[in-house]
């Protein structure tokens, strides 16, 4: 009965079988670095957001800039045009009736905006 037991692998270790046995971490070790990565995951993706919160606060700024830089000129050329069509009577901007008058007459020519969006 002897005779049926298999000798013992005499062969040596492979490289890959001997650098899996050097570098096999304990179990306590793979737990932690789970761990750790569960919780840097979450903090760096807090960090991501809070730069791109930033950037599209700064690209939103700069657009409102420019549309305020926008309406101030096209403000400014329509007093400029009351002005030079002799709605002005002396006075830096005329008669507050023909101010009006002309108020509405630059508001009837202006695109009426969609609010029922």
């Amino acid at each position: 009965m002897a005779e049926d037991v298999a000798a013992p692998d005499t062969r040596p270790p492979t490289r890959a079988q001997r650098l899996r046995d050097r570098f096999r971490p304990r179990l306590r070790t793979v737990l932690v670095a789970v761990n750790m990565l569960v919780l840097v995951l979450p903090v760096a993706g807090i960090g991501v957001l809070r730069l791109y919160e930033s950037e599209l606060v700064r690209r939103t700024e700069a657009e409102l800039i420019g549309q305020a830089a926008l309406v101030a000129e096209s403000y400014a050329q329509a007093v400029r045009g009351a002005q030079t069509q002799g709605v002005g009577d002396g006075t830096p901007f005329g008669s507050p009736v023909r101010n009006q008058r002309a108020a509405r007459r630059l508001l009837a020519r202006q695109p009426q905006l969609d609010r029922s969006t």
